[in-house]
């Protein structure tokens, strides 16, 4: 057993943090949260730019298990 960190890829991680985000536009707009919407529309709209950009990103895995 080896005590490597796993890799991810980033654009999986991004394309399912976009599929979240579209579930979670669809039951915004579903309860007429109009504004939310547009707020999470936005960030998506943020988070596509800085990823063409080639910004540099930090993965930080969900370590809620060790507390």
């Amino acid at each position: 057993m080896t005590n490597e960190p796993s890799t991810c890829n980033l654009d999986s991680l991004a394309m399912a943090k976009f599929q979240d985000m579209a579930d979670q536009l669809e039951y915004l707009y579903s309860q007429g949260k109009f504004e939310e919407a547009q707020l999470l529309k936005q960030e998506g709209f943020d988070l596509a730019a800085e990823l063409d950009s080639g910004s540099t990103f930090v993965y930080l895995n969900d370590l809620s298990s060790l507390l």
